[in-house]
């Protein structure tokens, strides 16, 4: 029990002096000063949750910190009382204890650090800050290059630029950058262009033809060295440093033209310059280029397997073939810094030509299950390869051909050149058996145009009868052809296209002379071996004739015409029985009242509450259009409110008269109301069937409206 009070004990001091020692840390660190003699310098440093009463802060130079008592200035500074120039400044409440120095003399160079102690009752811990140096400035007394005017580099050498500056304090800043020989001086003549870094490529240290280096070969003088990497790119380049100090107002510029050499530079032209084509003749020119006067003379040749052609006065002239294709023109040269070889490959064009293609017929029996077709074309582009299936089918996609069903049929091998035409090679796989004829099903002619049915039979054994092609008909069959070759001047002739002595592999054409209407029909030809016969349908129709493309559009214009003009009438009908609907809707007679005088009765819609009188045969008349009886049962018609016409009464009684008002007159709340303001005049009206009726106009009928 007692050991784990003293663990738990220890815990809590561990963490309390863990504690502590995490809240003591300097945040403003000093750093390196450069300054001129007789200048002041200041190192800063600040303590983080500084307590005066814990924390003692010092300062060191060179490691000698014990620097005697400090004293307290009327000003607030405090000052070593054992050295006159040193003096501790800032808000020390926030923990500032930056170190001032007066009237800095070479005796004050050297490094200075801050250190914090802070104590209590158990223990004691001590900071200290990272050292920083101070140095009075000095201005460069000698900045140079290891080369100063320019540098040979050979290709594929390396080569320094050293820029080297003596007794320079701080340490100067060099760039190097690179530019144009070309454009050098007029860059050089305006410095205000040097120093405008775009006028000029900076040298980029992620280039591998760069290296960048700084060292100090003693205390006083200070290297930047730049490493070359000799390439093509250094050549006719020139290489600035451009140099910077404090003390020194403008950048100090220094450059070096770099003088490349190299092994002579090898290249291969020909005439006439258009691109190699197989049967034409070139002329082939070893060209060389190089800064050496003294040269060994060059060598120049053409070289395959079993050729070798020397130049003369560094050409040579060939007629290209194919065979040609891939062959090698060697152009050698030397001169004092090394020797070149440049390697040039003939690319010549040429056209497809087959080098394998199968049997142009196989013939296979009914054991054999599957075939494989080899077709190989010598190009240059190289070839597209198709295999097409009875002249419509593109059944495959490179050299070799699998077949492993329905192998019967011709096949062709088309390889497909850029630039080219196609080349085609056939094969005819045929099965015993009886002959197998393919070809187009349906046909149209157009009048005065021969027409042309095209056909292949593939037989093994070879077909002994046919063809015999004739014309199907309900009733009858009539021959068309039946022997061949055709005689001259007949409307139908069979060719046998494609001569075959075997007759295994034949093309067929049926040739119809000036077609007409009497040939529209479905056709058979027939052919015939030892195992039996076959059959090749094919029907005849006419072409439909072209449509007359006037003709068609001005239909079409009057088509549009008509129905244009429907639409408008459509339309105009539709506008003016809206206007009459308006029309009705604005001439609603008075609203009719019931029997039921006196009754109220409110309208939901409208929120208006009317009183409905009674009033009997009495007819309004609203302008002559629309008469209706006032006793029918409705409600005060909306459209009627805003209405303020003459309305005219025609009344069965005079008595009626006297009560017109009461009938008319609408309870005054509802800001609605009729006024009668004048009976004009009541006159006997004739009738032709004798009939008598008093008319009643009353004039400035107005209905008044407060909405």
């Amino acid at each position: 029990m007692l050991i784990e009070c003293h663990k738990s004990l220890y815990f809590l001091i561990s963490l309390a002096l863990l504690n502590i020692v995490n809240s003591l840390e300097i945040v403003n660190y000093p750093s390196d000063q450069f300054v001129n003699l007789y200048e002041n310098a200041i190192f800063k440093c600040k303590i983080k949750d500084y307590k005066k009463e814990n924390d003692i802060i010092e300062w060191c130079k060179n490691d000698f910190c014990t620097w005697g008592r400090l004293i307290e200035l009327p000003d607030g500074r405090l000052k070593y009382k054992s050295l006159s120039k040193f003096y501790i400044i800032g808000d020390r409440k926030n923990g500032e204890w930056n170190l001032l120095l007066e009237n800095v003399t070479s005796n004050d160079v050297g490094n200075y650090k801050c250190s914090v102690t802070r104590r209590n009752d158990q223990s004691v811990f001590k900071l200290s800050s990272n050292s920083a140096s101070l140095k009075i400035m000095e201005k460069p007394s000698t900045i140079e290059l290891n080369h100063p005017n320019s540098i040979e580099i050979i290709l594929d050498k390396s080569q320094d630029i050293d820029c080297i500056v003596e007794k320079s304090v701080p340490d100067p800043s060099v760039t190097w950058f690179m530019l144009d020989t070309n454009i050098f001086n007029e860059l050089i003549s305006n410095k205000n262009n040097l120093n405008d870094k775009r006028s000029i490529r900076l040298v980029d240290k992620k280039n591998s033809s760069f290296r960048m280096n700084i060292f100090k070969s003693s205390n006083s003088v200070y290297i930047n060295r730049l490493s070359l990497n000799g390439s093509m790119d250094l050549l006719n380049k020139t290489v600035i440093a451009i140099i910077e100090h404090p003390l020194i107002p403008e950048p100090v510029i220094k450059s070096v033209k770099i003088e490349l050499k190299y092994p002579p530079i090898l290249s291969i032209s020909y005439e006439p310059k258009e691109p190699l084509e197989e049967d034409k003749t070139y002329t082939f020119y070893c060209n060389s280029k190089s800064d050496e006067e003294i040269k060994i003379p060059n060598n120049f040749y053409f070289m395959n397997e079993n050729h070798k052609f020397q130049s003369i006065n560094g050409s040579i002239k060939l007629k290209l073939n194919r065979k040609m294709n891939g062959s090698f023109l060697v152009c050698e040269d030397t001169n004092l810094i090394g020797k070149s070889i440049i390697n040039y490959s003939l690319d010549i064009i040429y056209a497809p030509r087959f080098i394998h293609v199968p049997d142009p017929i196989i013939i296979v029996n009914k054991s054999t299950d599957s075939l494989r077709l080899k077709c190989k074309v010598d190009s240059n582009p190289k070839s597209e390869i198709f295999w097409v299936k009875n002249e419509n089918e593109i059944i495959h996609k490179g050299e070799n051909l699998l077949l492993n069903q329905d192998l019967n049929g011709e096949y062709e091998c088309q390889a497909k050149t850029m630039g080219f035409d196609p080349v085609v090679s056939r094969v005819a796989v045929v099965n015993e058996g009886p002959p197998s004829i393919y070809g187009q099903n349906l046909y149209f002619f157009e009048t005065n145009k021969e027409l042309n049915i095209r056909f292949s039979v593939l037989s093994s054994p070879s077909y002994h009868s046919g063809p015999i092609c004739y014309k199907i008909d309900m009733n009858t069959s009539s021959v068309l052809k039946i022997i061949y070759p055709s005689r001259n001047k007949e409307k139908y002739q069979i060719y046998e296209d494609d001569l075959n002595e075997l007759k295994i592999s034949t093309k067929f054409r049926l040739r119809i002379t000036n077609p007409s209407e009497d040939d529209i029909g479905i056709y058979n030809c027939t052919f015939s071996n030892q195992f039996g016969d076959s059959f090749f349908k094919f029907e005849i129709n006419k072409k439909a004739e072209p449509v007359n493309v006037s003709l068609a559009l001005t239909l079409i214009i009057i088509f549009s015409i008509i129905i244009s003009f429907l639409i408008m009438s459509i339309l105009i009908l539709i506008c003016v029985q809206r206007k009459r609907n308006r029309n009705s809707m604005g001439k609603k007679s008075l609203p009719s009242v019931s029997d039921h005088s006196g009754y109220e009765q409110n309208d939901k819609l409208t929120n208006s509450q009317y009183q409905i009188f009674s009033c009997e045969k009495i007819t309004v008349v609203n302008n002559g259009c629309m008469s209706k009886n006032l006793s029918d049962d409705r409600k005060i018609d909306n459209s009627f409110k805003k209405q303020s016409n003459q309305i005219s009464l025609i009344m069965n009684d005079q008595n009626s008269l006297e009560s017109l008002s009461e009938c008319l007159k609408f309870p005054s709340d509802t800001q609605n109301l009729i006024l009668i303001d004048k009976l004009k005049s009541i006159s006997q009206s004739e009738n032709s069937n004798g009939n008598n009726h008093q008319k009643a106009n009353i004039y400035s009928s107005r209905f008044q409206t407060n909405v």
